[in-house]
């Protein structure tokens, strides 16, 4: 039985069309930082993903690393394209061929 089910988009943990350091997981690097996300009872982070991950505590603000420390059983769903991804996970706007 499902109880649960996402509110947000899953977005995935993916290089960048340039494969530079401009990419979707620096920038949750930099929001886990910026954000001051904190692990425990007094934030939304849990403790077992900050144990799975010591050296990458961001991971534990995304989808694809979290997931499987969630403990309500969930449905999940998203869209086969999603253009927020494209546009800035995979950040091309596929405008030529190479980018398509």
């Amino acid at each position: 039985h499902v109880r649960a089910a996402p509110v947000v988009g899953y977005f995935l943990d993916h290089d960048d069309f340039k494969k530079d350091a401009n990419n979707y997981t620096a920038f949750m690097q930099y929001i886990y930082h910026m954000q001051n996300l904190t692990f425990g009872s007094d934030g939304a982070l849990t403790p077992s993903c900050q144990a799975a991950y010591p050296d990458k505590p961001h991971y534990c603000f995304m989808s694809p690393h979290m997931q499987q420390f969630i403990q309500t059983p969930f449905f999940m769903f998203n869209s086969k394209y999603d253009a927020w991804q494209l546009a800035n996970e995979l950040q091309t706007e596929w405008k030529t061929k190479a980018e398509q």
